[in-house]
This record gives structure tokens, sequence and C-alpha cells, in this order.
């Protein structure tokens, strides 16, 4: 398809871009959005020890993750790159690993369309620059997939199991989903090497792992997995049984999905790649079965978790499996550069480029990504050398986390702690009619809201309307209105 030369060079741009779109992110320090600002005060009100625990706040993360970035403040204190550090670290590591994963595999052309899509993804980039473990899950199955394919020939002696108890051990408190990767690996290992030794030694490192993984269920999984606002939360997240039409299209939809998140929402995106994807992975099986069974056996264990509802398809939550995803893209590619047809090749060149146009967000090269930008609403407040003590500054629910965060941890802190003795934290039952309705006329307040929905915004307002609206500010996912009870 492409001259060596040329097929290096266009692999070293994308790269490049990919790199360079993440530090631009990461320099930017959005501000911290409500998971990741909780995430933080778990971090900053915890010790390492206290952080095996069940975290507060709803969130959950992994212990290591945790460790990783605890130990991240106390190097370069709460800002939002010291917490963001550990995320960037291994999105910038996972193009590497991924690259090198499919011109191992492959070679290097076929890993330039894969790799575009995951340089330039929407879901790739927010998480590779986010203060949650999403992006050292992708990189995590990176590792343990090169892994078992470069020691797949290797002597299994001591070294060998010792390697693979402290990776699966290893990744087991760093990444939740790393065990349906482990599994499969062992699944693998049965299928390539069919000889009792190996058998025992496998079932010895797998042992491991299992007391590794019945450790971190008892001590942090088993009150996730039986959270009922986790549960309720995701309840239209999870697989159902395919017994009716309905059934069938909720599952299409979330499977599908996965599909979308790798390589984008359109129709042609869907099309392309979900028969890239097949035809990857059926060549995979006709090529080499046992690697086959490394690469396909963590879907089925996906389907069967969701159907189960002890996995939720999220997109976020399956950032662990897009690896497997963009290589069995890459698989089927390499298929396709087999055609000697030029109109035809020069066909799947056009449709690959389009995919990407439209994919792609390398436009955060020179704009910024915003989301929920907290700073503009404090830094008005701030900046009021006149605001009375008397006003007060009602925050809505959806703002409380980064509220907290500004003025109570992040090195911003002094700037904005004088907001806090007029800040009225509001939850989630807080009725907004009947606290209007307890304020006196001709009183002065303050709203304050991040992290809120169209029809949220609608009803929170709707309660104001006899309101006189003295001053506002509308940003990227934040909202600060100034009223007068009339």
């Amino acid at each position: 398809m492409f001259s060596k030369k040329s097929g290096t060079y266009l692999l070293g741009l994308v790269i490049l871009i990919s790199f360079l779109v993440r530090l631009t992110l990461f320099v930017q320090e959005r501000d911290l959005f409500i998971d990741e600002a909780n995430l933080a005060a778990n971090i900053h009100e915890r010790s390492y020890t206290e952080l095996l625990s069940p975290l507060a706040y709803e969130q959950y993360a992994p212990p290591l993750f945790l460790w990783g970035v605890k130990a991240s403040t106390q190097v370069f204190g709460f800002s939002e790159k010291a917490l963001r550090l550990l995320p960037f670290a291994a999105g910038i590591l996972s193009i590497f690993l991924f690259s090198y994963l499919c011109y191992l595999l492959l070679g290097k052309e076929a890993a330039i369309y894969p790799l575009a899509l995951f340089g330039g993804g929407m879901v790739f980039l927010q998480y590779g620059t986010e203060l949650k473990q999403y992006s050292s899950d992708f990189l995590l199955t990176l590792i343990l997939l090169l892994a078992a394919i470069l020691t797949r020939k290797k002597e299994k002696g001591w070294g060998y199991i010792l390697l693979w108890i402290f990776l699966g051990s290893f990744a087991i408190w760093l990444s939740m989903p790393s065990v349906f990767i482990l599994f499969s690996i062992g699944v693998f290992w049965v299928l390539d090497h069919k000889s009792k030794s190996t058998f025992i030694k496998s079932s010895f490192i797998a042992s491991f792992w299992l007391a590794q993984f019945g450790l971190y269920f008892f001590l942090v999984l088993k009150n996730q997995i039986s959270s009922d606002y986790l549960q309720d939360f995701h309840r239209h997240s999870f697989l159902k049984i395919p017994w009716s039409f309905e059934n069938i299209s909720h599952d299409y939809m979330l499977i599908s999905s996965v599909i979308k998140q790798s390589g984008g929402h359109t129709f042609l995106a869907v099309l392309i790649n979900g028969l890239l994807l097949i035809i990857g992975g059926a060549h995979l099986v006709r090529k080499d079965k046992k690697i086959a069974s490394l690469f396909l056996t963590p879907f089925a264990l996906l389907l069967l978790a969701g159907l189960l509802h002890k996995y939720a398809f999220v997109p976020r939550l399956l950032l662990f499996i897009q690896p497997l995803v963009l290589l069995l893209i890459a698989f089927g590619l390499a298929c396709l550069f087999k055609v000697k047809n030029w109109p035809i090749r020069i066909a799947v060149i056009v449709l690959l480029l389009v995919n990407i146009f439209n994919h792609q967000n390398f436009k955060y090269l020179y704009e910024p990504y915003e989301i929920q930008e907290i700073h503009y609403a404090l830094n008005v407040l701030e900046g009021k050398q006149t605001l009375k003590q008397s006003d007060p500054i009602w925050v809505h629910l959806g703002a409380v986390p980064a509220f907290h965060f500004y003025t109570k941890i992040s090195p911003k802190k002094k700037r904005y702690s004088r907001l806090i003795n007029q800040a009225k934290l509001l939850s989630w039952d807080t009725d907004y009619g009947q606290l209007y309705q307890q304020s006196i006329v001709g009183e002065r307040f303050w709203l304050l809201m991040t992290n809120y929905f169209p029809e949220d915004k609608a009803s929170v307002l709707s309660s104001f309307e006899g309101a006189l609206l003295i001053e506002s500010l509308d940003k990227p996912g934040c909202l600060l209105l100034h009223y007068e009870k009339q």
C-alpha cells in the first residue's frame, strides 16, 4: 500500500500528533469535573492504607492507581497536572506500545489507521488526560498482551513464573478489568502448550492471581459490585437475555457502542470498522487459533459478565477492551491490503481517510477542551470586591465537589477561600422553590451550577421566575446567576 519509507514517515507523523494533542490537553489544565474532584477528595483525605478501603463520594478506583496519584500529589502538590500525571503517562506510553504491538504482529502499514483512531479519538483523549483509571486500563491490556506474545516461546522456568506472578498481581491491583485479559492468557497458555508440565506451571501462576483477586474482591470489589447506587446507575448498561426484539435491540446498541467508541459514531464508521473487526477476527482464527483465543476470549467473558449484570457496557468501563478492538481492526486491514485490485485498494484508503477525518479530534492542538469550568464563576465571585457577606452563594449539587476542591484542596484555595463562609452547599433533594420562598424580599443571592443537564437547569431556574436577574455568566459546563428577590 505504501513504500517502506513513506509508511515509516506516516506512522511517525501519527505518533507525533497523537503525543502532541495529549500533551496540549494536559498542559491546558481544564478544571476537575465532579468525579475527578470527588476522587481527589478521597486521595487528599486518606492515607495509603485507608485507600485500600471502599472509597467515599460514590467513587471507585483500584488501590495501585490511587497510590500512584497520591504519590504524585505528595511530590507536586494537588494541582490538576499532578492529579492527572499518571493517566497522562499511561496514555502516552500506550501510543508507543500499541504501535510496537501492531508492528510486531502485522507491520507498519496496518498500524497507521488504528493508531490514528486511538490518537485522535475523543474518549481516548479525555481519559488520557483525566483523573480516572481508564487510561491505565488500556495500558495494562497492551502490556499483558505484549508480554504474552513475547514470552510465548520462552523457557518456562522460574524466571518466567516469577515474571507472570508479578505482572498478574500488579495488573489486578492497578486495573480491575485486567482479570478478563489474565483469564484469556490462561486459556492461551493451556491451548498453546498442552504438556503436563506447562499446565502445572500455569496453574501455579494462576493460583497466585486468584489469591490476589480474592483479597482485592473482599477488600474493595465486593462492596462496589453490591452497591445499590452503582447497580441503579448502570441498570440500563447491562445486557439482557435476547429473547425479545426489544432485548435484542437493547443489546445491539450496547455492543455496537464498543465499535463506535473505537472508531466513530457515524454509519460509515460503524460499517467499516465493524467489517474490519469481523474480517480480522475470522483471519486470526484461520491463521492461529491459539493467538485468536488470546484476542477473542475477553469479548466472550465481557458478554457473559454483561448478561450476569457484573459488568456494565459504559464507554469508560470498556476502554480496557479497546486495544483488542483496534488490533482486530488492524488484522482486518492487513487482509484488505493483500488485495491486488488497485481500484478497491484506493477506495479502501479513501473510506479510511474519511473516517479518520470524522473521528479525530486533533483540533485540540489549537482549541481549548473544556467540560465543567467552574473557575470562570469562582473568578467572578472572588473578584467582586463589593461582594456582600449577606449574599449567599447557593452551590448546586453538581458543583459541590469542584467547589470543595478549589476552595479547600487545590493550590488555588487561598484565592477562593473567602467564598466558603457564604456558600450554601445544596443536596440532591433540595427544594429550590422552597429555598427561594424562605428568602426575604430585596435579598440578593448567587446560584452556581456545574455538571447539570438541560432539564435539570430548566427545573432549577423555574423556581426563580419571579426574581430579578442582575447578572449572569454562562460558560462551558458552568452557570453563575445573580438574583434579587422581588
